[in-house]
């Protein structure tokens, strides 16, 4: 163990058993939050796993614990320099489940928040599973524990956190933790993929400071900043609509939600954003998408954004031969032209451009039996196939597809 987080980035530098790629300057930084009664008791398995896929695709990473359940005091002391007050990471992994100051009796919710501003990196909150075996997880139709969501996902995200996975299994003998490879490699990768967006930030900066313009004020270098890290950008906002085919496209209680898009993109805009083709109101931009207030779903007035053929579902999508018994074969009979899976929507800026935005309607595949039945039928969405899949319970099969 380390006291001091440069002393550890030196030996680092010096190991044999990584690559030269995760001992190189580089490499995407990740910090981890690990809970200290898994390390002691030797229950670390989980964590082991983690850090070995991190370092396999090419991170360097760097693992804190706490003495007790404020780990506020640990992420400032090792993922912050106290000098300079530039972080040491570019992304950090919570895998302890908990809230990052507060264990399941108690929370600071301030102290927390104040922490993760100082730090101002992407923040993932995963978690092993606590209350329950892997079998039983498996096998519950209730998927996650009430209490565990509560605990382990409400109130992680009141900080900040995001993303939660369940990436660790319980064993029924022993109640040790064991990693669960295929949420491991997925945890990883967005971990890797939140670094790299900071760090594109980081050295965006660094360039410009040193290369583009040395001469100009501050505050035109961030404006120009914040433009030239946009261009390379591309964003989907996904409109719910539910039930389909019932005219309900964009539709929510008391509020206006094309209005609250056309903000949102003007603001996007401002920011430096490509939203070339973005009309003037926001009556014109539903026009624009469903060219109808009252528009069916199944409507042809709705406007094409992408039509994506069933062999490159397939390809996206790795739950597309176990959804079909209850969904039917694709491209089905909703949102689809016979030939391809329709995605309704609207895409501002260039298609040959870096930089795009797609404003689209929920995917919504064939209906083959009641609303009734397909909410009810525990093996009809792909979020419960298996143990692969997220913990939350969102049913459109194309999710997977979605993560960028």
């Amino acid at each position: 163990m380390y006291d001091d987080v440069k002393e550890y980035l030196n030996w680092y530098g010096t190991r044999k058993d990584v690559g030269e790629n995760v001992r190189g300057p580089n490499a995407p930084v990740i910090g981890l939050v690990l809970q200290r009664s898994h390390i002691v008791t030797g229950d670390e398995g989980h964590y082991v796993a983690v850090i070995m896929e991190l370092e396999a695709r090419g991170a360097k990473v760097i693992p804190i614990f706490a003495g007790g359940l404020d780990f506020s005091g640990p992420v400032e002391k090792f993922f912050i320099d106290p000098i300079t007050k530039k972080t040491f990471v570019n992304s950090v992994v919570s895998l302890t489940g908990f809230a990052l100051v507060g264990g399941p009796a108690r929370q600071d919710h301030l102290r927390a928040v104040e922490a993760l501003r100082k730090l101002d990196v992407p923040y993932i909150v995963a978690l092993p599973l606590v209350f329950q075996t892997t079998e039983e997880w498996l096998n519950s139709t209730l998927g996650l524990h009430p209490i565990q969501v509560a605990l382990q996902v409400a109130l992680p995200e009141l900080n900040g956190g995001m993303m939660p996975i369940v990436f660790a299994g319980r064993d029924p003998k022993s109640w040790k933790s064991h990693s669960l490879h295929k949420r491991v490699e997925q945890l990883c990768t967005r971990a890797i993929r939140w670094a790299e967006l900071k760090r594109k930030s980081e050295d965006s900066l660094a360039h410009c400071v040193l290369y583009a313009y040395p001469k100009i004020s501050a505050k035109f270098l961030i404006v120009r900043l914040c433009y030239d890290l946009q261009t390379e950008k591309k964003l989907a906002i996904t409109v719910f609509s539910f039930p389909p085919d019932k005219g309900n496209v964009g539709t929510a209680a008391y509020l206006n939600v094309f209005a609250s898009i056309y903000s949102v993109l003007k603001d996007l805009q401002r920011y430096g954003y490509n939203v070339e083709g973005l009309p003037e109101t926001a009556e014109a931009l539903i026009e624009d998408v469903i060219h109808d207030k009252e528009a069916q779903f199944s409507s042809p007035n709705l406007n094409i954004a992408y039509k994506m053929d069933v062999r490159e579902y397939q390809k996206l999508n790795p739950y597309a031969a176990a959804l079909e018994e209850n969904w039917g074969k694709p491209p089905g009979n909703l949102n689809s032209d016979g030939e391809n899976l329709l995605v309704y929507g609207m895409q501002y800026g260039t298609s040959s451009s870096v930089s795009s935005q797609l404003l689209a309607m929920r995917v919504i595949p064939c209906v083959c039996f009641s609303p009734s039945q397909r909410v009810h039928i525990t093996d009809s969405l792909p979020t419960i196939l298996s143990g692969e899949n997220l913990p939350s319970r969102c049913s459109p099969p194309l999710r997977h597809s979605w993560i960028s």
